[in-house]
């Protein structure tokens, strides 16, 4: 019974490193450490995304925003608007939806592929379009002393890619 224990705090200690890890990777000199420890980062990046856990707290609080933000701006003949590619109303499915896209936040490879795969969705579904640009922003918190001099949280934009449709034709 013993051994049964230890094993479970051993497990729950190294879960909760790994996520803490995750958590506060921007924070200290975690960047720095994790950036000569390439093996490690990998491993904390997969194991929060097998385990959902992105950091992304705006499932157990609406008022904080996703990690990451996506928008896809349409131009056609009557100028700029900005379209919803992935209208989704049940609250549980669009969480688990920005869950899956938090994990391409960090390769830019992957943000390319992903931003050519919504514009082409974006063409489908407005074929008229000159230009579909997709962008990429990431929520950034103050700490807490800028936050007591007044700066305020805002997104900070990752990419942004325009795709010409060649008059019709992308």
């Amino acid at each position: 019974m013993k051994i049964k224990i230890y094993i479970i705090l051993i497990l729950a200690c190294v879960h909760f490193g790994l996520i803490s890890v995750k958590a506060f990777r921007n924070q200290f000199a975690w960047a720095e450490w994790l950036a000569k420890h390439e093996t490690l980062s990998k491993v904390v990046e997969y194991y929060s995304q097998v385990t959902v856990m992105q950091a992304d707290y705006s499932f157990f609080s609406p008022n904080i925003a996703s990690d990451l933000k996506i928008e896809v701006i349409v131009e056609d003949e009557n100028g700029k608007h900005p379209v919803n590619l992935f209208d989704v109303s049940n609250p549980e499915v669009n969480t688990r939806f920005q869950c899956s896209i938090i994990g391409f936040q960090n390769v830019s490879i992957a943000q390319e592929l992903i931003a050519r795969s919504w514009a082409a969705r974006a063409y489908e579904k407005y074929p008229s379009a000159k230009f579909i640009g997709v962008r990429g922003a990431t929520y950034q918190l103050p700490t807490q002393r800028e936050y007591s001099s007044g700066k305020l949280p805002s997104y900070k934009r990752m990419f942004e890619i325009t795709f010409s449709t060649s008059h019709g034709r992308m």
